[in-house]
């Protein structure tokens, strides 16, 4: 199975994997300064939507197509208005608040996997 052809069950628990290996990144997609000094775009600490864009077969900022939808289950199941243009910085600031620890990121994620699970089920 292509990463494009993941489902957003698929992709949303890809990401916690990306978001644990990888670890965690504040105030952007990636932590550009590790890919300075030569680690992969695709290894780099990250933030949520950074690894969903992994996940998607993507690399961080890159908007793959695929990750679109999870994007948006995700902002749903925090509660955010998917209606809204502003999806993605919604979902940003409350993955870069101070109290959002990585333990939370991954668990939302799971939480948002299960929930599209159970809605296509």
């Amino acid at each position: 199975m292509t990463n494009l052809d993941m489902s957003v069950p698929a992709v949303l628990r890809r990401a916690a994997e990306v978001y644990q290996r990888n670890g965690a990144h504040k105030g952007s997609y990636y932590n550009a300064q590790q890919e300075r000094e030569g680690v992969p775009v695709s290894e780099c600490r990250v933030c949520v939507l950074g690894a969903i864009d992994i996940a998607a077969g993507g690399a961080p900022a890159s908007f793959p197509d695929a990750g679109d939808q999870p994007r948006l289950v995700l902002a749903g199941h925090l509660g955010i208005d998917t209606s809204e243009a502003h999806v993605d910085g919604d979902v940003a600031a409350w993955h870069d608040a101070r109290q959002t620890t990585p333990k939370q990121v991954v668990e939302a994620l799971l939480a948002a996997a299960a929930a599209a699970e159970a809605v296509a089920s």
